[in-house]
């Protein structure tokens, strides 16, 4: 309401806390004296999974949560931080059953309602709450308030959102697939305002983006919906070894207009990586934040920029991104103002005075950050705020040229990038005839048949056969050509040694 921001998760005890902002990045003390409120745990003891948060346009806050006695639990607080009593009892509304895990929680374009999504073997729910008292909405689903979609095998839950437009709720998350098909696969349901199913979306109201692709292996975590009927749906692909967006016509059907027929995997690794939130600015660019775990290296906190059409945004940040290092995971991107291009992006990474405990990092973007002037830094410290930098405007980079089918233009291998026009999927490897820079180096093919094998899941770069290669560098500051570092045929393979 105050375009402030506010972050829950849990407080040393494993109880609720919820911390709440002003737009430059301080705590807001109007909230319960010091800017955070806490819960204590009641009942069995163990973590209290938070997996959603919403606020009203009167400041209160929602947020749902797992708990250790099984049950999934919305609290309602007021813009000073208390529980407020009318809701549920004593704050807390609880849904019925046990081993309902939650995944996010909206509010109705009117405020009405709130919305929360769960999974139970093998159904996708949506529970319809009143906002007021957490009483269960008799209008929506089959006059319970509560909507389903049995997805015939195990469902996973993630964030879900409500368009603004005609109410409609979308649901993101993950379901496993027919024998013989993928583990996970990243699933997007849709249902109406009244909570139906939605016939005209999918199969069933379940579309499936990235089934039959060679990403299938997918979960979502995220997504987002334009007014046009456009949804964009972020997580992992290449079983959570890459960073995996798809865009879906109203229709549910992949938009053959964005990146690589409705599909953008990036920074394939060869361990755990993933998109956790997205936001769509009003010139319709993309902007994503997650996190990156290779085997062995650091892991980093990463917010890119793309265009519309699914091209890398080279006008944001360090090349279309703002990389934090030694960051476990960025965990949700919040914008300041409605589509300006100010973001907030959440993120956790270990305690450097106990590395027993977690500490919360946020970071402050600005329009069209750019490390080479006009938006001036690298975005805020944590904590910090995200206003925009002065000076001139940078003049935008020509979009890059699409990319073509079957191809990508950046995978990692260890600690190297190899980024390229066209790194042609092979498998689980990749290879290249053209140019391309592997850690920042130019590669340059020499010779017939000279080929670069990029292979992340055993951590190897190599040439194909005998093929000659030619690494080269320019020195900065010098009038001269590029500087060759080295010509021939190679094989490498990284390996790590953690620090002790």
């Amino acid at each position: 309401a105050d375009d402030g921001f506010a972050v829950a998760g849990l407080e040393q005890d494993y109880g609720l806390a919820v911390a709440r902002f002003t737009p430059s990045g301080t705590l807001n003390t109007a909230f319960d004296g010091d800017g955070i409120a806490t819960v204590p745990l009641t009942g069995p003891s163990g973590y209290m999974q938070v997996t959603g948060i919403a606020t009203d346009t009167g400041g209160n806050l929602y947020v749902v949560t797992f708990r250790p006695d099984d049950t999934t639990a919305v609290y309602k607080l007021s813009p000073t931080g208390g529980l407020v009593s009318g809701f549920g009892t004593g704050g807390v509304a609880v849904l019925s059953g046990s081993y309902r895990y939650p995944g996010g929680l909206r509010l109705s374009p009117d405020g009405s309602r709130v919305y929360v999504s769960t999974a139970q073997n093998s159904e996708l729910q949506v529970t319809a709450l009143s906002s007021s008292t957490g009483a269960l909405e008799s209008g929506f689903g089959g006059g319970d308030g509560e909507a389903t979609i049995n997805l015939g095998a195990s469902a996973n839950a993630a964030d879900l959102v409500v368009r603004q437009t005609d109410g409609k709720i979308f649901v993101g998350g993950s379901a496993i697939a027919a024998p013989g098909g993928p583990t996970s696969s990243m699933m997007v349901a849709r249902f109406t305002q009244t909570g139906s199913p939605d016939g005209s979306f999918g199969s069933g109201g379940v579309a499936q983006p990235f089934l039959g692709s060679s990403a299938q292996e997918s979960s979502a975590y995220d997504l987002f919906a334009l007014a046009d009927g456009t949804t964009y749906v972020v997580g992992s692909g290449d079983a959570n070894a890459s960073m995996a967006i798809a865009r879906l016509t109203d229709t549910g059907a992949n938009d053959t207009g964005f990146s690589n027929g409705g599909l953008l995997t990036d920074f394939l690794t060869n361990t755990y990586s993933r998109w956790d939130g997205v936001n769509v600015q009003n010139d319709g660019a993309i902007v994503v934040t997650g996190g990156r775990h290779p085997t062995g290296g650091s892991s980093s906190a990463i917010t890119r920029r793309y265009t519309a059409t699914g091209q890398l945004d080279t006008t944001f940040a360090d090349g279309g991104s703002l990389v934090r290092t030694n960051t476990s995971q960025a965990f949700a991107l919040v914008p300041q103002t409605s589509g300006d291009g100010r973001y907030v992006s959440a993120a956790y990474e270990s305690d450097p005075a106990d590395s027993s405990k977690s500490q919360l990092v946020l970071t402050g973007i600005k329009p069209n950050l750019s490390s080479s002037g006009g938006g001036g830094g690298s975005g805020g410290t944590p904590g910090g705020g995200g206003t925009p930098g002065g000076g001139s405007t940078p003049t935008p980079a020509p979009a890059p040229a699409p990319v073509p089918e079957g191809c990508t233009r950046s995978v990692v291998v260890g600690p190297l990038e190899v980024v390229g026009t066209c790194l042609k999927r092979e498998g689980m490897t990749w290879t290249t005839s053209a140019a391309a820079t592997v850690g920042g180096l130019s590669f340059v093919p020499n010779g017939a048949g000279a080929k670069l094998i990029i292979d992340p899941l055993n951590l190897r770069i190599a040439t194909s056969g005998s093929a000659k290669i030619v690494f080269q560098a320019s020195l900065s500051g010098r009038s001269v050509g590029p500087v060759k570092l080295y010509e021939g045929a190679f094989d490498w393979t990284f390996q790590y040694k953690p620090d002790l």
